[in-house]
């Protein structure tokens, strides 16, 4: 057949022949071209992507219904499954083959062959499907030995077949060495095919298996058997050669020998199979985390028992039920873990080992005593699992995510950075390199556009901004009214916010709005109209969300642009999260940038331009596409190109798609931070000049030479190349030294205004990455390391500042000159310590190391005085050769010798040169800031070390020696384990790490807190000349004139200063003027190097995190509305990013109560309500008693001292006098009173007592938040902005009370996947249709179960196991679940059940102390343990035979953090199990959706095929009930609803929308007597029984509908049933120990009583029903334990039986069923309903999720489908905005819209408020009935217009909103209280004045939190029936008048006059969904009084025409102007 290259011509033609010419055999022959020119021309590697494109094009045109040849789409299906590595499900491909009786038997075997041919093209290549589409093979074979069970002949053909598949299977599983496997399988075949041919093959594939395995001389029998003699030959060879004395394997099977030699034999097997590894370039894969090390699927590790081998592919015997076990939901997931786990445990290997012995005596101890460990149950009590169960175990789980770099890629990554960047310089300037751009190029100096191709882009003419004053006119305003107009820079929040500060004064100004901040860039320099000032109230900086706190304004003018930008600056950026084409950059330079996007051809795909440097242009390049799952990782290079809108307009340059490996990570944070990697072209050059010259080793003979007569040696960190500074001492006498300080000379080398100089002035210092990382020098490194360095035996030129001392380190005098040294030894830090402490006992210069040690600790103590206590903070990951602490002294020496150096350096140039010399100065603190720090801290302020002898501005000075006697009786806080270090140190006798412990401050809660505060608004130091006007005092260090000399080869401030020494000592002019100086120190400070060093430490100890995480002691500074802030001391840079925990990520209770004024320091309360046990059955911490919540002790991390105590000990450490501590017994137990806050409460929270009682499923407990209080939290990293960052998730508050804040914040990467592809409204195929909407649906599902209460076990022995199938196991007993209420839901109600497949998310996590798994809480030092985090699903579960035990199986999600090796067998750890069970309703969904292939109504619905038409039988039944019931309550119908009736009535699928009053309800209510009628009729006619079940999202419109029938029409009232949820039964009927309910769950959700006569739960207990007599009894016996738990739990076990039985038995008996979409598909609905429902009506269907709408089509199988609705009113409520995103928002009605019957007249509303709802929602067509609801008889006073119902109130309120989900409403729910009041106005006035009841009139409110504060004022007024609801809860009602509270409220100056998006999404929130809107406004019948704030209304485009609408009917008024006094009300009776 002809074929070519060019495919697409077959696609294009073979379409034309489909969709124009209806030729569908023509079709087929280019169908197949087009597949055959896929294998011909593309079977390269190179060309898989092409290839995928040709299959999946074939694949689509056979998919089309005209076009048929089963056999091409397998081909084509399995090619595109291997190239794009998507496990897809094959049933639709398979089934059309094998089950087709006219393809012959030979065709089908051929076309398995194909296939197999197919896979073995990819087989080689490790690729990760091929076990998928191998076992999908072996199904085929199977299946058609099914089908053919009875051709004897056919069977012996398809077994033969089989055979040959195996032995294939065999030859491939040997050559990966899998010997082991090769023989099992080979002893399983031997018995089934033993007669056939192929069986001799079979023998010598044995005989090959066993000669691998050792095992020759069963080998040679096998050969023989085989008649191979040749093979027989060589294996006797082999035999004789082998060794006679080789131990028998089974002799030491069991012993550490074998398990040591088999994991060698794996090992080397890895490593083979990782050799043969290939790299492949196909399509994105999904699943590329699925591959293990090998790259392939390997179930039958040497690891597992033979049992669980069984029924794996090998054994031929097992028979795979259907296609889903092989499908991508069902198969188990394989992971590279091994790689991943190793790489996780190095750092705790060691001391694992250590422990192992202990551990495992530990565990059998505990195992022991521990009722729930597996090892206490008999071998009997739970079978071993076959394969094929644990096949049924779903694993939904595919993240997309990429697994982070392993230990060896950074370890290759690190070594690439031992580049040398002068050397890599000298590349890029090569010819070669030439004329690449540099990206830091970029960044500095941007592109420079032609004014051509700027001005070719139109901008829109509607102007956004308003026009900018002018620089001039802007200042003279800022004159004119200085309280008015300020002068400020600004800085960038958000696109909608900004800060100002002013210039004169700091004050700050918030900008709130886009348009109020104009066209300005940050750091722009404004004038500031302020619009509202602020009431000052504090200086100490806390957290605050009010408006009167803050200053507001709006930018009028621009003074100074940001000078640092290009016209066409290129800027950082990463992607906006709601747009493609929105931008935002990093740098905040502008708020959002608008990319080009104009050629994109999806949303996914970003734009790449070029830039022609010939034309100045920018050309578009290429198409990225971005992976919307690893969005948040991507950072792009976007050119600036003008600002003509709301935002600039700018085109991507570069796109860097990081993952998170360090020179990535780097590389991004060197071009944020404007960091040079490499050296300019021009100072390449003049290096090179340099070395080639050699004019450094000029003679100068001006220079004193000291090289040969001085001892000189350097002391610096280990790895430090650039030396610039040394030292020597010389004794003139015993009491006179000579100590001299020698500093590089650079400025003999680099020369001022050379090309070296002029880089290192925009560098200005050296940048340190920190981890041994080469830093980016200052100076190219052949000066900076080499020339200029003072390496040791090199002669360099130095300045030396000689010093001549006394013993005590006074200076007698000192002189600088110009020298030549020659330094003698390099020392570390680590290497003099040793020295001096007398470690290393001889050393040359021992000597002069004990004399700088002497001297300079006596300058130490004379500088600081008490200070010399304090002791930076030090992290305990640090290497001990790099520890501060362990080096202290030697840190000590150079740090005072280099201060004292600079010190004199300054006062000696400022004599010189006054005006000129770059100061180091930092300002004192202003005095009002230290005033009111000093009166928060009146006490702790002088005991903070770091401030000893600080004098503050107002005169006093911080001392512990000043605090009065009365003071120190107060108590002060220790962390319990620095308190344990200090005691046992004191028991060593070891004083220094008592003197470390007592006087690091951030040890210390009070005193850290104060530090902090004062840090906060402390000056930086910066560097300024010192001629400039201002102070230049350095405060902190207490010394003027200050300067930085002793670094110039890292600093630029250094060499300025060396330069001026050198004019110095040449008696020469200064080389610098006081301009310069000042020019130059601007630049230096606006470096910022401590930034991109704290950005360093991030990168790091991110990385770090990955691997472990961290616990950290973290304070309590603050707290809010909606947040704690902590701190970490020591840590500041973790601070500022993990800083803030809100209140929603703890799933608390009830609103925080929130105390800030209180006297003892507590900020907040927050309150509890968990299921807590232990799998010990009982609490060994809980009180006795349960009632009322337990107050929990909120400084269990803490013991308490006297101040004085704490004196005591500190006056001891500053006389260095560790016998005085044991004379003041500093250390001995001190009797203080109880703290406050610890009054009253308990240390822990449990739902059982002591003596393992339950009084509740749930306990309440609460927790006060206090200043400066200890809060555990761990603190792990995730992917932010390219690059892995620090984040916290868990806080610890007790030893059983842990929040996993990590699973609440991110649920679906925890427990499913973020999904990436939309559900899309296009037809696909059926398998797509399923996958798309479980993936999409997943994450909605998991999100759901993380806000429900979740079921905590503490204490369960939990087991891990490096099984492929699971990951572990843990057991819990019978009783124990029965007591606690633990349901697995077993799926059959008979005793034989004994598994279970309910997947429920968990949370495990194992507390481990250095590595080792451990008791919880063990007292330790938060450094030595972590707590182990593994977050994943239940997979199967087994019911023991014998007690009944529950062994649960789970799986670890992709992304969860592995077990360390110390976790795995056969340790058995105890751990906290966290079970967050999915709602039953999803679950309920997510197994309906997997039966749409087999239900067929449902799966045309589904894929939008054309709909089967009704059978004749009902068609002509339809006709017959004349679609009308003659009732005189039921009305006749209009012409729509006739059309709706008819449609519905002949039709399998109808959709029937029904705007608001048009008698939707009174249509699906005509539709169900008439379907009763039908099914009667049928029935009579011999049909079977058949019912009709009406349904719908919500309990209240279902019970509408069913109440309605009863009560109006009762002789037309069917035989029906309203069947409700579990959870409400249990309302009427409750079962002990069921007392929790989910805190979203609505209160007021409980049966309707007017429906209690045919409720389903009352009428199985009706006197006469089978099982009435015994649920009654079972009632009575509950009712009296209502209040605790049955002491017989298999009573309740009994009891669910029971009613599990009646109600099925009940439910076959009616006709019809009302009943929740979520109950419809419920198995106990299902299974009494099977067969059985022909018509389903789903009423409110806009309402519900299309998977919410699907599922009972799909589980009930009903054959008439009516859905009523409207989607113009509420959508589905979706939690997961993701999911929302990606189409779970939109409904199945309206997708299907466009077909609805259109019910157009209304009879509910006055014309008047139906007027703007149909214009603005249903385009007009709503209309208004001659005759309706709406009639009134009289005018009401309140409207301003006659016959205008109609009235909108403006009040200008304040909203406030809830920080978490409470009683009062969701988290985010707002209220008003100035609307509140006002409604209440309203309310009383009606029901006075206008004579009404209360049911005529509703208040409604959007917001839960607006309607409970309403009900409670209505309350208090005495209404105590009022109608009060949300507007989602009233959709479907009716009232004569409504009130609707809008409660969102901004004050003006914050309301903007041009909103965007973004700005209406943040302020308007849901009240400007028109869905929603819709709904408030077409409640009312008869007038419509709305309250809400008009001007903010008017932003949203939909309140402004309501408005507009209003007001030109005259009913807008401002309520304070309205006169609504009451009249006096007399009370009723």
């Amino acid at each position: 057949m002809e074929t070519d290259d060019d495919w697409v011509k077959f696609f294009q033609a073979a379409l034309v022949c489909i969709q124009e010419r209806n030729d569908p055999e023509k079709a087929l022959k280019f169908c197949r071209q087009l597949y055959d020119s896929g294998r011909e021309y593309y079977s390269g590697l190179e060309n898989e992507r092409v290839a995928w494109e040709i299959y999946n094009h074939c694949l689509y045109l056979l998919n089309e219904r005209q076009v048929c040849d089963p056999f091409l789409m397998t081909k084509c299906f399995y090619r595109v499954k291997l190239l794009s590595s998507n496990n897809e499900d094959p049933t639709n491909v398979w089934l059309p083959v094998l089950n087709t009786p006219s393809v012959s038997l030979a065709r089908k075997l051929g076309l398995l062959r194909d296939i197999q041919e197919i896979i073995d093209e990819y087989s080689e290549e490790e690729h990760p499907i091929v076990w998928h589409c191998t076992m999908e093979l072996r199904i085929s074979y199977e299946h058609l030995l099914s089908r053919h069970s009875s051709q004897e002949g056919a069977t012996e053909l398809i077994q033969r077949e089989f055979l040959k598949f195996f032995i294939h299977g065999g030859w491939k599983l040997l050559r990966k060495n899998l010997a082991e496997l090769v023989c099992r399988m080979c002893i399983k075949l031997n018995h089934n095919f033993s007669g056939y041919p192929e069986f001799t093959k079979l023998l010598i594939l044995w005989a090959h298996a066993l000669e691998k395995v050792g095992k020759l001389d069963v080998a040679i029998k096998k050969a023989q058997e085989a008649n191979d003699e040749e093979l027989v030959s060589r294996l006797r060879g082999n035999q004789c050669s082998q060794c006679e004395s080789a131990p028998d394997e089974e002799w030491i099977r069991d012993t550490d020998a074998y398990a040591f030699a088999k994991s060698q034999e794996q090992r080397k097997c890895g490593e083979q199979l990782s050799k043969k590894k290939k790299s492949r370039s196909r399509p994105k894969r999904r699943n590329n985390d699925d591959q293990n090390p090998t790259g392939t699927f390997d179930p039958w590790s040497e690891k597992q028992k033979v049992e669980d081998i069984r029924g794996a592919i090998t054994n031929p015997n097992h028979q795979i039920k259907s296609w889903k076990d092989v499908t991508e939901f069902d198969l188990p997931v394989t992971k590279s873990r091994n790689k991943r786990r190793r790489r996780q445990i190095t750092h705790v290997e060691q001391e694992s080992q250590q422990h192992q012995q202990q551990k495992k005596k530990q565990s059998r101890r505990r195992s022991q005593s521990s009722k729930t460990g597996s090892e206490v149950h008999g071998q009997d009590e739970f079978d071993p699992l076959p394969l094929e169960m644990s096949m049924e175990c779903k694993w939904d789980f595919e993240s997309s995510d990429e697994e982070y770099s392993s230990q060896d890629e950074i370890k290759k990554t690190e070594e690439e950075f031992m580049n040398n960047f002068y050397e890599e310089s000298c590349k890029v300037y090569s010819s070669e390199h030439k004329n690449e751009i540099v990206d830091e190029t970029l960044l500095v100096h941007g592109l420079d556009l032609s004014d051509r191709f700027i001005n070719s882009f139109e901008f829109k003419e509607k102007k956004f901004y308003d026009e900018m004053l002018s620089a001039e006119e802007s200042l003279k305003r800022c004159k004119e009214s200085p309280q008015k107009y300020k002068h400020c820079k600004i800085e960038i929040i958000n696109p909608h916010k900004a800060l100002c500060f002013s210039l004169d004064n700091h004050m700050e100004i918030e900008i709130s709005g886009r348009c109020k901040c104009g066209k300005v860039f940050n750091q722009d320099h404004v004038v500031v109209e302020i619009l509202k000032p602020h009431t000052k109230k504090s200086n100490i900086p806390i957290q605050s969300t009010d408006d009167e706190d803050k200053t507001y304004g709006r930018v009028i003018g621009i003074t100074k642009t940001n000078q640092t930008l290009p016209r066409n600056p290129v800027l950082i950026c990463t992607l906006d999260h709601t747009v493609m084409h929105l931008v935002k950059p990093v740098c905040k330079t502008v708020p959002k940038i608008y990319v080009l996007h104009k050629n994109r051809k999806t949303e996914s795909q970003i734009e790449i331009y070029k830039y022609n440097a010939r034309t100045k242009d920018l050309e578009f390049h290429q198409l990225k596409n971005i992976d919307q799952s690893k969005r948040k990782g991507y950072t792009f290079l976007v050119c600036f190109i003008a600002w003509g809108d709301l935002y600039p307009l700018g085109a991507v340059i570069g796109v860097y798609d990081t993952k998170c490996d360090m020179k990535s990570s780097l590389r991004l944070l060197c071009l944020r931070s404007n960091v040079s990697v490499l050296y300019k072209e021009n100072t390449v050059h003049k290096v090179e000049e340099i070395l080639e010259r050699k004019s450094y080793l000029n003679i100068d003979k001006q220079r004193k030479d000291l090289s040969d007569c001085l001892r000189v040696f350097t002391i610096d960190e280990k790895e430090s190349m650039d030396l610039d500074d040394a030292l020597s001492v010389r004794t003139i006498s015993e009491n006179e030294f000579e100590i001299g300080v020698h500093i590089a000379d650079v400025g003999s080398v680099v020369h001022k205004n050379d090309p070296i100089d002029l880089e290192a002035q925009k560098r200005s210092t050296t940048f340190y990455p920190g981890e041994n990382i080469p830093p980016y020098h200052m100076l190219p490194e052949p000066l900076g390391k080499n020339i200029c360095s003072l390496r040791p035996d090199a002669k360099r030129k130095a300045i030396s500042v000689f010093y001549k001392m006394d013993k005590s380190g006074k200076v007698l005098r000192h002189r600088i000159e110009s020298t030549y040294i020659q330094s003698q030894r390099r020392f570390t830090y680590h290497e003099v310590q040793q020295i001096i402490s007398g470690t290393t006992k001889k050393d040359d210069f021992k000597q002069e190391l004990c004399v700088f040690h002497d001297i300079t600790k006596c300058i130490r103590s004379r500088r600081l005085k008490n200070r010399v206590l304090s002791f930076p903070f030090e992290s305990s990951q640090n290497d001990c050769s790099n520890s501060y602490f362990q080096s202290l002294d030697a840190h000590v020496i150079v740090e005072e010798c280099m201060i004292l150096a600079n010190q004199t350096m300054g006062q000696t140039l400022i004599e010189r040169f006054p005006d000129c010399v770059p100061l180091r100065i930092q300002s004192k603190p202003s005095s009002s800031k230290v005033n009111e720090w000093v009166e928060h801290f009146p006490v702790i302020a002088n005991f903070v070390l770091s401030l000893q002898n600080q004098i503050l501005p107002t005169g006093n000075t911080l001392s512990f020696d000043e605090v009065p006697d009365d003071r120190l009786s107060q108590q002060l806080p220790i962390q319990k384990h620095i308190w344990n270090k200090m005691v046992s140190s004191y028991k060593e006798g070891n004083f220094k790490n008592i003197q470390t412990l007592a006087g690091t401050d951030e040890f210390h809660p009070k005193q850290a807190m104060a530090y902090e505060s004062w840090i906060s608004f402390q000056e930086t130091s910066s560097y300024q000349c010192s001629g400039s006007p201002h102070e230049k005092l350095h405060f902190s260090l207490g010394m003027y004139p200050y300067v930085h000399f002793t670094s110039p080869i890292r600093r630029y401030a250094d060499l300025i200063v060396n330069r001026l020494v050198h004019a110095l000592l040449e008696n020469t002019e200064s080389p610098y003027s006081q301009r310069e100086v000042e020019m130059l120190c601007k630049n230096i400070n606006e470096r910022r190097p401590r930034e991109f060093e704290r950005q360093c430490r991030l990168l790091h100890l991110g990385r770090q995190l990955q691997k472990q995480p961290l616990v950290s002691h973290s304070l309590v500074m603050s707290a809010s509305e909606k947040s704690i802030f902590v701190s970490f001391p020591g840590k500041r840079e973790l601070t500022r990013t993990c800083g803030e925990i809100q209140y929603h990520l703890l799933k608390v209770k009830s609103k925080p109560i929130l105390e800030e004024n209180d006297e003892n320091g507590i900020l907040s309360a927050l309150s509890w309500q968990q299921r807590l046990y232990s799998s010990l059955g009982f609490s060994s911490d809980a009180s006795k008693f349960k009632r009322g919540p337990v107050n929990i002790n909120p400084h269990q991390k803490v013991i308490f001292v006297s101040f004085r105590k704490w004196k005591t000990l500190l006056d001891s450490l500053t006389r260095d006098n560790i016998n005085s501590l044991e004379d003041d017994n500093v250390f001995e137990p001190e009797v203080l009173p109880l703290v406050r806050e610890c009054q009253n409460t308990q240390n822990d929270a449990s739902s059982e007592t002591i003596g393992g009682v339950i009084g509740k499923q749930y306990t309440e407990f609460k927790l006060t938040f206090n200043k400066a209080q200890i809060l555990p939290l761990q603190i792990g990293a995730e992917q932010k902005e390219g690059m892995l960052m620090p984040v916290i998730h868990l806080l610890e508050i007790t030893k059983n009370v842990k929040c996993c804040i990590q699973h609440i914040s991110n649920p679906v990467r925890c427990f499913a996947a973020y999904a990436t592809k939309h559900a899309g409204n296009r037809r696909m195929a059926l398998h797509e249709y399923i996958q798309r909407w479980l993936n999409i649906f997943r994450m909605e599902s998991v999100t759901n179960a993380t806000k429900s209460i979740s079921i905590v076990i503490n204490d369960l022995l939990v087991h891990f196991s490096d099984s492929d199938i699971f990951d572990g196991f843990f057991v819990l007993p019978k009783t124990f679940c029965l007591q606690r209420d633990i349901d697995f839901n077993w799926q059959k109600e008979n005793e034989e059940d004994i598994v279970s497949y309910q997947a429920d998310l968990l949370c495990i996590r194992c507390e481990l102390v250095k590595g080792v798994p451990s008791q919880r809480n063990k007292a330790c030092s938060p450094d030595e343990r972590w707590i182990w985090v593994g977050h994943g699903e239940t997979k199967l579960c087994q019911k023991g035979k014998i007690k009944g035990d529950v062994k649960v199986h789970f799986k670890l999600h992709k992304s969860s953090t592995r077990p360390v090796s110390s976790m795995i067998v056969p340790s058995s750890p105890t751990c906290t199990v966290e079970i967050l069970q999915l709602s039953d309703s999803d679950r309920h969904i997510e197994n309906a959706f997997k039966g749409l292939a087999t239900a067929h109504l449902a799966k045309s619905i589904a894929l939008r095929e054309k709909i089967p038409d009704l059978d004749e039988t009902h068609r002509r039944l339809a006709i017959q009930s004349k679609y009308d019931t003659k009732n005189e309550i039921l009305q006749p119908n209009n012409e729509k609803q006739l059309e709706a009736i008819k449609k519905a009535l002949s039709s399998r699928f109808t959709l029937i929308q029904g705007p608001p009053g048009t008698g939707k309800t009174l249509t699906g209510i005509k539709l169900i007597l008439l379907f009763m009628k039908i099914n009667l009729k049928y029935r009579q006619d011999g049909g079977d029984h058949k019912q009709v079940v009406y349904c719908g999202p919500s309990n209240k419109s279902v019970d509408l509908v069913a109440r309605w029938i009863r009560s109006h029409v009762p002789d037309l009232c069917p035989n029906m049933a309203r069947m409700y949820g579990s959870s409400i039964e249990s309302t009427i009927y409750p079962i002990p120990g069921r007392d929790y309910l989910n805190q979203s769950s609505c209160k007021d959700n409980r049966p309707d009583p007017d429906l209690a006569n045919v409720s389903l739960h009352n009428l199985i207990r009706k006197k006469g029903k089978p099982f009435a007599e015994k649920l009654l009894g079972y009632d009575k016996i509950f009712k009296e334990k209502v209040d605790g738990i049955s002491n017989d739990p298999e009573k309740i076990l009994d009891y669910k039986r029971l009613l599990n039985m009646a109600t099925q038995q009940e439910l076959k008996q009616y006709d019809v069923i009302f009943c929740t979409t979520a109950v419809a598909t419920n198995p106990k609905f299902l299974k009494s309903t099977e067969g059985k429902i022909f018509q389903l009506i789903i009423d409110e269907a806009g309402m519900c999720t299309e998977p919410e709408t699907m599922a009972p089509i799909i589980a009930t199988k009903a054959e008439q489908v009516v859905l009523i609705g409207d989607h113009k009113q509420l959508q589905p409520i979706i939690i997961c905005q993701e999911a929302a995103e990606l189409g779970l928002s939109r409904s199945l009605f309206e997708r299907y819209a466009d077909n609805a019957v259109f019910l157009e007249i209304q009879y509910r509303m006055n014309p008047k408020i139906c007027d703007f709802p149909s214009k603005q929602f249903y385009k007009g067509k709503l209309k208004t009935g001659p005759i309706g609801k709406w009639t009134s008889p009289e005018r009401l006073r309140i409207w301003r217009t006659a016959n205008t119902p109609l009235l909108f109130c403006h009040v200008d309120g304040k909203q406030e909103s809830l920080s978490v989900s409470t009683e009062e409403g969701n988290q985010q729910s707002r209220s008003n209280m100035a609307e509140v009041n006002h409604v209440v106005k309203v309310y009383e006035f009606l029901m006075s004045h206008e004579g009404m009841d209360t049911h005529q009139v509703k208040v409604m409110s959007q917001y839960n939190a607006q309607c409970f504060v309403i009900r409670q004022a209505l309350t208090k007024k005495s209404f105590i029936n009022s109608k009060v609801h949300t507007v989602v809860s009233s959709q479907g009602g009716e009232w004569d008048y409504v009130i609707f509270s809008t409660v969102i409220s901004l004050p003006w100056y914050r309301i903007e006059t041009n909103p965007t998006l973004g700005w209406r999404k943040h302020n308007l929130g849901f009240i400007a969904d028109q869905h929603q809107i819709n709904v408030a406004l077409t409640r009312a019948r008869k007038g419509i009084i709305i309250i809400g704030n008009k001007n903010l209304l008017a932003c949203d485009p939909v309140w402004r025409a309501l408005l507009k609408h209003y007001s030109g009917l005259g009913c807008v008024v401002d309520a304070a102007a309205q006169d609504l006094t009451p009249l006096k009300r007399q009370r009723r009776n």
